[in-house]
């Protein structure tokens, strides 16, 4: 499926961000920016975390050189080229 440790702690993490420190002081930017099968990655997976701290582990993530595919610097979801065509 293409997703790693990072993707379910930034989507289900909801308490404190110490296991994403922890995973961003060990992870090269190449995991850190891993791609699931549908091209996201755990910045992505991020946005979709309605916890309270979510923004802290958004701060985390870009602090480590994360980025997101499918939502923009301010949160908000891109809409791909392919939802246009239909």
């Amino acid at each position: 499926y293409g997703y790693n440790a990072l993707h379910y702690a930034a989507y289900c993490n909801t308490w404190n961000t110490e296991l994403i420190q922890l995973l961003l002081d060990n992870m090269s930017l190449d995991s850190i920016n891993q791609e699931d099968n549908d091209g996201e990655t755990p910045l992505d997976w991020c946005y979709r975390n309605d916890s309270p701290i979510r923004q802290e582990i958004i701060a985390l993530l870009r602090s480590k050189g994360g980025i997101a595919n499918n939502y923009d610097e301010n949160g908000n979801e891109i809409e791909s080229e392919d939802e246009d065509d239909y």
